[in-house]
């Protein structure tokens, strides 16, 4: 999982775009420019020369517009999870802050799937999707923008087992046949889930996650969804099973550990998936 390249978009407010990019380059110690345009972006060069972005995203719920703000990450390895946490961390104590309105996404690097992988990482989400959203407490009012997998989706894909992308691409826009899959904005990009940025830009993207700059809860995020995509990739058989779970904190603990998300590097991670949920984690019941 560690090798998995990735992206992550992190939604907040309190302060100034103009703020938030002075705050990126002074960490880097670049500086930013003002690229403008629908987003109102500002690019910041790193020491890799990556360039990390601050723009607006207009869902958020911000006390002005020039709060409305999001801060994307280059193309990112493992190796970089450190760096990220102490930019957020300088970030929180500068005034950034999150609200209910507020999501975060990661993007994992597509190269690395394939389509059997994608199959498989379907129903590692679908079979678990309930816990999933209840372990994240999403909002109700968050909730259109990553909704949950579409049964008829999940049984298609199973029945057609489809064998290449575009195969897959065409039983993924199946659910809205009447739009265009060109472009950013297709409505079936607003699921948790969202293989429209696969077919899109080559990334998987995960929106189910609130947002925040904590950076315990975006490193037990990421871990999260790095491991989950390391599973669809070695998994043989996409297997759909839903059960009844009685002891919720018992059932997604063997779930994190069968992701390898087990010993004390991963003990937050744990802790972070396992809080909003009901039981014992350490005994069946």
């Amino acid at each position: 999982m560690k090798r998995l390249k990735f992206g992550i978009e992190i939604e907040f407010i309190g302060i100034t775009r103009e703020a938030a990019a002075t705050i990126v380059a002074d960490f880097f110690g670049t500086g930013f420019f003002y690229e403008g345009g629908e987003f109102k972006e500002r690019d910041i060069a790193d020491e890799k020369h990556r360039i990390w972005r601050v723009v607006r995203d207009a869902s958020i719920e911000a006390f002005a517009e020039e709060e409305q703000c999001e801060l994307v990450t280059p193309i990112l390895q493992y190796e970089d999870l450190e760096c990220l946490k102490q930019l957020l961390q300088n970030m929180q104590q500068l005034g950034a802050r999150v609200n209910r309105s507020c999501g975060l996404h990661i993007h994992v690097d597509g190269k690395n799937f394939t389509p059997q992988a994608i199959v498989n990482l379907v129903t590692l989400i679908g079979s678990r999707e309930l816990l999933l959203y209840k372990a994240l407490s999403i909002p109700k009012d968050r909730m259109k923008y990553c909704k949950r997998i579409n049964d008829d989706l999940v049984d298609l894909i199973l029945e057609k087992k489809p064998e290449s992308l575009a195969e897959l691409k065409k039983v993924w826009y199946l659910e809205s046949p009447y739009e265009t899959s060109e472009g950013k904005y297709h409505s079936t990009r607003y699921h948790g889930l969202n293989l429209h940025a696969l077919f899109s830009k080559g990334t998987v993207e995960f929106r189910l996650f609130n947002s925040t700059l904590e950076p315990d809860l975006v490193q037990a995020y990421l871990q999260f969804t790095l491991a989950l995509c390391k599973q669809a990739m070695i998994h043989k058989k996409a297997v759909m099973k839903k059960t009844r779970i009685e002891n919720e904190k018992y059932a997604f603990r063997c779930f994190l550990i069968r992701l390898g998300l087990n010993g004390d590097e991963f003990k937050n991670c744990r802790k972070v998936m396992l809080e909003n949920l009901t039981g014992d984690s350490a005994w069946k019941g």
